[in-house]
């Protein structure tokens, strides 16, 4: 079965934790939730644990095999930032 993405569909939290992951080179979990990998800012955008497993049931973000902390975009993940729409397969 295939399933599509759209930019302009996925809520604001979503997108920005996308764009977040993308810029700093995927997400890492902390206390307070979790910020992107290479944020020093001194405030970094954090989000929740629901924000990120929304984005790994999508299949749009995965956990690191090695360091469970760490979060990264699927190749899913980078198509519909860049292009704005992605076509996947799912088991149905």
């Amino acid at each position: 079965m295939q399933k599509t993405l759209n930019w302009a569909a996925l809520p604001p939290t979503a997108k920005l934790c996308l764009t977040t992951a993308l810029r700093h080179n995927g997400l890492i979990k902390t206390e307070e939730g979790y910020v992107g990998r290479t944020d020093a800012t001194a405030a970094p955008k954090r989000f929740s644990a629901l924000v990120v497993a929304v984005l790994m049931r999508e299949g749009l973000a995965t956990a690191n095999t090695f360091d469970e902390h760490l979060v990264t975009l699927t190749d899913a993940a980078l198509v519909l930032v860049h292009l704005g729409t992605v076509g996947m397969e799912v088991a149905g």
